[in-house]
């Protein structure tokens, strides 16, 4: 939190601002804003219940009104299980641009999809590998879709030319199985796809902190030339309900 930050930085760290840029895309834009308003107070939740059956209609005016925002999400590549043997080939293929990267090994990779299916409710974590129609893989997702139908995304790679195409088919999945919104951390380097696509853009908490005396590891880190996803950082550190 904040007061976490303000320590570390006290004691001579900084903050990633870029890496702490957190974004969501609307899939049921009515759903999303009358679960704000049922968090409020007992008042606001029993009104957000009674306005519940009207959402499919409101959300269906507004798919039409502004299609591109929140028309129905349209999917362009082959989905497929993602599983052990695929994610580690393509994590070590996939963000071979980046200046600093993890470096998995196979029992790593395997502690962290058990830690991440213990952490998730029965059920609710998707892993899936894309592939083209030449059958490549162009990408892959992981991500949490909780009962209130809000999806964490753990990680989400694409190919450069491709990585459109990947998020379509993360917000067609979402979609399909019912979530009202996706959200997940901002890689600086896909900025720009993410807009393209409305997502809607916060900078807070969890904050991404940086120590080094390395000044070669701080300047990559700040130009957004890190690979880092919530599979690495603070997704697996939280405790499980």
């Amino acid at each position: 939190g904040a007061v976490g930050r303000k320590i570390w930085e006290g004691l001579g760290g900084d903050t990633a601002l870029a890496y702490s840029i957190n974004w969501m895309r609307l899939l049921r834009p009515s759903r999303y804003v009358l679960g704000l308003l049922a968090r409020k107070n007992m008042l606001l939740r029993l009104l957000a219940v009674a306005l519940r059956p009207l959402c499919p209609i409101v959300d269906a005016m507004a798919s039409r009104a502004l299609p591109h925002r929140f028309g129905k999400p349209v999917a362009s590549l082959q989905a497929k299980d993602l599983d052990q043997e695929t994610l580690l080939a393509g994590i070590t293929q996939f963000p071979s641009g980046y200046a600093l990267r993890p470096d998995y090994d196979p029992y790593s990779l395997f502690w962290l999809l058990a830690k991440a299916d213990q952490l998730a409710r029965p059920g609710e974590l998707r892993k899936i590998a894309l592939h083209n129609d030449d059958g490549e893989l162009v990408g892959w997702y992981l991500y949490e879709l909780s009962a209130d139908g809000l999806g964490e995304v753990l990680q989400i790679v694409g190919r450069r030319k491709s990585f459109g195409e990947v998020l379509n088919h993360l917000f067609y999945h979402g979609w399909r199985n019912g979530a009202i919104a996706l959200s997940g951390r901002l890689d600086p380097k896909f900025a720009h796809e993410f807009s393209d696509k409305y997502c809607l853009f916060n900078c807070g908490g969890p904050w991404t902190l940086t120590h080094s005396k390395n000044p070669e590891i701080l300047q990559a880190i700040y130009q957004g030339d890190l690979f880092l996803t919530r599979l690495e950082g603070e997704w697996l550190m939280r405790c499980k309900n």
